[in-house]
Order: structure tokens, then sequence, then C-alpha cells
């Protein structure tokens, strides 16, 4: 037993020996891994923006719309949607500017054409894009005055972008405001889709609230005193709060009807413009 124990200390150290050198091996694995990684990592490594995704910026949120590419015309097409605060700061001059590289070329700075087809709706627009790129990175300056600015990093892959034939660098000026003014229809017609989701709720609730009324008007019946007038001031309290909940729901179906009306104001207006 000696002679084993000698030849396992030779051989093998001691249970702490063995212990910090099974620890070092295990934490060398993973700085290998972790390095290994890091250099196969490309130089555009990146998050793809999503579509629809806001992006807190002054005075509001920016969010992407399109991402497009044309492989035959080279070229990227990137559409921004501002969503403002509040009414006050709707009309106000707000600009971007943008440039953009690619995962082929990530040293070559790309100038992108910014077209504010309205105050809150703008279309970037890229040409040069090499037919093997794979992603695109735009690097977006979002000015509301002459001396404030916000910088945004959006990345578009063609793996979750639309590919197109039709050109995008000569893509009209009236087309531009019909995609602005679809983005407004998709707008006005997630608000319905929400109303309708919160009615919904609130029919729910009304449901269970009446649901209580009754149990609570047949118990009633047979109570007296304090317990009565405990029940009778519940009964009074799911009353007022179903009244509420009816006038909630009269909010929603305004919110709808008033929503369905910009909409077919909307569509009247993509009518207009195609004539």
């Amino acid at each position: 037993m000696g002679a084993i124990k000698k030849f396992k200390q030779k051989y093998f150290g001691t249970k702490s020996q063995v212990y910090f050198k099974t620890l070092f091996v295990f934490l060398l694995s993973i700085i290998i891994v972790f390095v290994h990684g890091m250099s196969q990592k490309s130089d555009l490594d990146y998050q793809e923006v999503e579509l629809f995704e806001e992006h807190l910026v002054q005075q509001g949120a920016l969010s992407v719309v399109k991402k497009v590419f044309n492989e035959e015309e080279k070229s990227f097409r990137m559409d921004l949607f501002f969503e403002p605060t509040s009414q006050s700061v709707d009309d106000l001059q707000r600009k971007i500017e943008a440039d953009l590289v690619t995962d082929k070329n990530p040293e070559e700075q790309i100038k992108v054409k910014v077209i504010p087809v309205t105050s809150r709706y703008f279309v970037l627009i890229a040409e040069g894009i090499e037919p093997d790129a794979a992603t695109v990175r735009l690097d977006i300056s979002y000015y509301t005055t002459q001396d404030m600015n916000q910088s945004l990093r959006f990345y578009a892959s063609k793996e979750q972008s639309k590919l197109k034939k039709e050109s995008i660098l000569n893509t009209k000026e009236n087309e531009l405001q019909i995609d602005s003014i679809q983005n407004d229809i998709r707008i006005q017609t997630k608000i319905i889709e929400e109303s309708e989701k919160n009615s919904q709720e609130i029919n729910q609730d009304i449901a269970l609230r009446l649901d209580q009324y009754e149990q609570l008007t047949e118990e009633k019946r047979f109570q007296v005193g304090s317990v009565l007038q405990e029940t009778e001031g519940k009964i009074s309290a799911i009353k007022s709060t179903v009244s509420n909940l009816n006038d909630q729901l009269e909010i929603e179906k305004d919110l709808r009807n008033e929503a369905s009306e910009r909409i077919k104001l909307l569509e009247k207006r993509i009518e207009e413009i195609q004539q």
C-alpha cells in the first residue's frame, strides 16, 4: 500500500495538487475557447435591427419600416419613421445623416442619400453595395437642432431583409409618398387591433363583476343587519365599477372609429396620388 501511495504522489501529486492542476487546465480551456471565438468574429459583428422596433431619440422614437436590397443594382434602402412623444414636437424640424459600410469592405464608407418624405418619414438610399456583401451597417446622426445630434447604429442583413429586382435608385417621389401613407395605415390598424384586445379584456372583467353581482344579490336575501349592509356596499361598488368599465368600452369604440376614419382618408389619399 505504501508503494502505491508513493507512486501516486510521484506521478499525480497530492490531492490538493491534483485539484489545482485540474482547475488550471479547466480555466485554460475556457480562455482558449474564448480567444478562438473572438478570432472567428467578423469585423462587422452585429445584432440585426428589427422592423418596427422603437429606438429612443430626442423628443420621440425612431423605428425601421423597410430594409430592402437590390443585388443587380448594388443598392440598399432603409425607411425610418419618427414617432413623437407628443403632438407639440410633431412639426419641429429634424434632420438625418448617414454613412454605410459593408461586411466585405468595412473600412470604406458609402455616403447615404437621405430623403425626408415627411417630417416623420425618412428614406435612406445607398448605392455601390458589393453583390457578395451579406450585411451592411448604417451609422446614423439624428439632429433636432443644428448643434444637437444623436448617434445610432443599425445593422441589416440580406437574410433578414427584402430582396427585390425593382429599382431602388429610381424610385419615384409619389411612390415614396405612398410608402409613407401605408406606414400611417399600418399604425392606425395597430391602434384598432390593440383597442379590440383592450375591449375584450374589459368585457371579460365586466362578466366577472356581473357574476359577483348575481352571487351577492342572491346571498343578501338571507342576510340581515351589518352583514346585509356590508353586502349592499359590495354590490354598490360592483355597479360603480361596471359603469366605469362600460365607459371605457365606449372610449375604445370611439378610438377604433376614429382610426377607421383615418384609414379611409389615407386610402383616399393614395388613390389621388396614383391618378
